[in-house]
């Protein structure tokens, strides 16, 4: 073969190659177009309700969002509640036998639903922590929710930051002692990232309350007799040890 002719021959080879290449290309960004046309079609928002994404994974010692409700998001979307829960622990003897309740009430269709469940040793910290955590986690993901317990123990240590200075210092106090519940607390920190925001708010047990009397009842193993026609949430994977 002469030169001319092997020299006619390579650029044969890489015209060739780059047919390839474009072809390859072209087929790439025309299934890459058709699948976030399908994605955007079939889920608009990203994720559908009740559905957690296979690549979500819990951000493990990240601080718990904005609870500010009167916050407005950055595309101006409304920040009405979807949910609102009444939780509530109970313990004999702490640490004894115990057990937690909460009631999960869907603002737009005014569904109730409630779960209790019953433990043979524990404190009561671990169940009002629980309670939350429980709650939360059975609520369709990315939701706006409003949280209200009797405990202050749950409540300033999301709302006063306990949760935030722990994490800085180590789950470690103020006093440089460890912290009580961790592994609880890193679940309630998961539990409200799972959310668009959560919000707490402080009620006053045994006040008449009617929704915190209820929970009351379900932490002490009792459903409520107006609660008989509600439905009882399926719940999975709870916490069960001491």
């Amino acid at each position: 073969m002469v030169k001319q002719d092997r020299d006619n021959l390579m650029q044969l080879l890489k015209f060739a190659d780059s047919l390839t290449f474009i072809d390859k290309f072209l087929r790439m960004e025309v299934m890459t177009d058709i699948t976030k046309k399908f994605e955007k079609y079939h889920n608009p928002t990203g994720v559908s309700e009740g559905y957690v994404p296979t690549n979500y994974k819990p951000k493990n010692n990240e601080p718990y969002k904005s609870t500010n409700q009167n916050k407005k998001f950055n595309n101006g979307e409304d920040t009405s509640n979807a949910y609102t829960i009444y939780t509530d622990g109970s313990c004999m003897g702490n640490p004894g036998p115990g057990g937690f309740g909460f009631i999960i009430i869907n603002d737009k269709t005014n569904k109730i639903s409630y779960y209790l469940e019953q433990f043979d040793k524990t404190t009561n910290n671990r169940m009002e922590l629980q309670s939350v955590i429980s709650a939360l986690n059975s609520i369709p993901y990315l939701n706006k929710v409003t949280v209200y317990s009797d405990s202050e123990y749950c409540i300033n240590g999301i709302n006063q930051n306990w949760v935030t200075n722990w994490q800085k210092n180590g789950w470690k106090t103020s006093s440089g002692t460890l912290v009580k519940n961790r592994d609880l607390w890193e679940d309630l920190v998961n539990a409200i990232n799972r959310h668009k925001w959560v919000s707490f708010k402080k009620v006053k047990a045994h006040n008449n309350d009617v929704y915190n009397e209820y929970a009351d009842k379900l932490a002490k193993g009792t459903i409520p007799a107006q609660l008989m026609s509600c439905e009882r949430v399926n719940l999975k994977n709870s916490k069960n040890t001491y």
